[in-house]
């Protein structure tokens, strides 16, 4: 391990995930956005869970170009997570 860099543990993993729902429960998309951001950067190991919460906070802030594009990569990882599934139909305006 290079001299300077740290481990990530799951604590903290889990910190910016619940940070991240709570901001989006209160209706700060994009500062949830940016801790499922933190998340992806961490190197997650749920990273298809981590691109449908960030693509949902996007979508939610109005972002619907970075929504699709990062729905996407969570249905590229995890093909059949129903979530993301019908989060992408809802984007694409399949559905309501």
């Amino acid at each position: 391990m290079a001299a300077g860099r740290a481990l990530h543990p799951p604590l903290e993993f889990t910190a910016h995930e619940k940070l991240g729902t709570v901001l989006y429960t209160e209706k700060q998309y994009s500062s949830a956005a940016r801790e499922y951001e933190a998340l992806l950067a961490l190197n997650t190991p749920d990273k298809a869970g981590a691109y449908f919460h960030l693509a949902e906070a996007q979508l939610a802030a109005g972002n619907k170009q970075d929504a699709r594009k990062n729905i996407l990569k969570s249905l590229e990882i995890a093909p059949s997570y129903e979530p993301a599934q019908e989060l992408l139909l809802k984007i694409v305006g399949k559905v309501r």
